[in-house]
């Protein structure tokens, strides 16, 4: 079922991640560990992603051609398996504030959050949540009511990232899907590589060759696509 992870949209080559509800194994939240296990397909990606990323500290954004696409599923997946390689601090930050899913995935709280960080209505110690007996912490998006066409080209956000960047090995960014929204246009520059989730079966060629089209005019380092195959069941 699993091929060669790429960075090719065009062949959309690709690590198969299959779909279903989204289950996690081996952090704990404050209630007590999640009794779910973790995909053996998101452990091949993320390692793949841990050989192709030379540097410490990277941004790795994780996006879809549209919705329902797996992007959460998958990037929250990845960010777990990561912070299981003892590659030091991972942070999942959800930077979907159109459907936020982030904070109900972990069960912490969504405010404050991304959108209060940039806004500097809050620190980072009051809104990050370290998972316990993990390396992952996560961000929430924030209030729902967060613009993330006025918050993310912000000399805010920039600053946000750049401290992330100097404080996380990993952070993986979870984001809305490229041809509905604008939003992820403006984290991309922001972003060491992209990770492009592909619903098998739902896109016509066109669809991918322009979401191709759009990341090359950004000039993003696109490290991988994903196929993502809403008719398995994930691995146990």
């Amino acid at each position: 079922m699993t091929s060669r992870f790429s960075g090719s949209l065009q062949s959309v080559e690709s690590e198969s991640i299959p779909g279903g509800n989204l289950q996690l194994m081996g952090a704990q939240n404050e209630q007590g560990r999640y009794p779910w296990p973790l995909s053996e397909d998101a452990i091949r990606l993320a390692a793949t992603i841990k050989a192709s990323c030379a540097e410490a500290n990277q941004i790795i954004l994780f996006t879809g051609v549209a919705a329902r696409e797996g992007v959460s599923t998958v990037a929250a997946q990845v960010a777990l398996a990561l912070a299981q390689m003892d590659q030091g601090p991972v942070l999942l930050l959800d930077a979907n504030l159109r459907t936020p899913s982030g904070h109900a995935t972990f069960q912490v709280q969504q405010v404050p959050g991304l959108s209060e960080l940039i806004e500097q209505k809050t620190t980072l110690h009051e809104a990050i949540h370290p998972l316990q007996h993990s390396a992952l912490s996560v961000l929430s998006s924030g209030s729902a009511d967060g613009d993330a066409l006025a918050l993310f080209p912000t000399p805010g956000c920039s600053a946000l990232m750049q401290t992330l960047h100097k404080e996380f090995h990993f952070v993986i960014v979870d984001s809305s899907p490229l041809l509905q929204f604008a939003d992820t246009t403006l984290l991309v520059p922001y972003a060491d590589g992209v990770v492009v989730t592909v619903a098998a079966g739902m896109h016509r060629r066109s669809e991918i060759l322009e979401v191709k089209r759009l990341l090359d005019s950004l000039k993003a380092n696109v490290i991988g696509v994903v196929l993502y195959d809403k008719t398995e069941h994930l691995s146990r």
